[in-house]
């Protein structure tokens, strides 16, 4: 969450499963970050959704980088 409590985001590791044209099993996984906008009505929006189809390394999944 932001200082002004109207920005926010979540983050981690994804896995997603489904079927190729021959019915075998595909197995994708990633990590994605997602940035929250509050609007004036104090719903919540999505501001944006990227994600990189890459297998993360076991460590360093889902830990902020050190300045």
């Amino acid at each position: 969450m932001g200082p002004s409590n109207d920005m926010g985001f979540t983050w981690g590791h994804y896995e997603g499963r489904s079927k190729d044209a021959h019915g075998q099993d595909v197995v994708t996984s990633g990590r994605y970050i997602t940035i929250w906008r509050k609007l004036a009505d104090g719903a919540w929006k999505v501001a944006m959704d990227a994600s990189a189809n890459e297998p993360a390394n076991a460590a360093a999944c889902c830990t902020l980088p050190k300045p």
